[in-house]
């Protein structure tokens, strides 16, 4: 039953907590130079994101493999909660609903590219930071 499978809204938000205050510690920023524009990558430690998902995030992924629409409905709410928390945390300035909007669409244009026997906040976290990323670039072309 999916009940089961439910994460509470407060473990999802301290995960969010978590991982948006340990940046230090979670992540390094590395620069990369392209032809048009220098953008910034980040490598997370694998290790600690997995200890700090929300949990029951890898049974919702593998039910919304499966074909259960009322476990991908409940993913989908608890990535946008813990999107919108992780996005307060941040130092960048972002226009966070269209961001978590962004990202919500390219988790559900991606789904299949998730593999639920992995960390899925860190599939998550790469898709975040790849919308992050384009936003930031717009932002400094308009």
């Amino acid at each position: 039953m999916i009940t089961e499978t439910i994460s509470s809204p407060d473990a999802v938000e301290r995960s969010a907590n978590f991982i948006g205050m340990q940046s230090g510690y979670m992540f390094s920023d590395h620069p990369y130079q392209s032809p048009s524009r220098r953008q910034t990558y980040r490598r997370y430690n694998i290790a600690a994101i997995t200890e700090n998902s929300p949990p029951k995030w890898q049974n919702l992924m593998k039910a919304t493999h499966a074909g259960n629409k009322d476990a991908y409905r409940q993913l989908l709410d608890e990535f946008e909660i813990w999107l919108r928390q992780y996005f307060t945390l941040q130092k960048e300035k972002v226009a966070k609903d269209k961001l978590v909007c962004e990202i919500l669409r390219t988790v559900h244009t991606k789904l299949a590219t998730c593999d639920p026997s992995k960390p899925v906040l860190c599939w998550l976290l790469a898709i975040a930071d790849f919308r992050l990323n384009q936003q930031t670039i717009e932002h400094q072309i308009h």
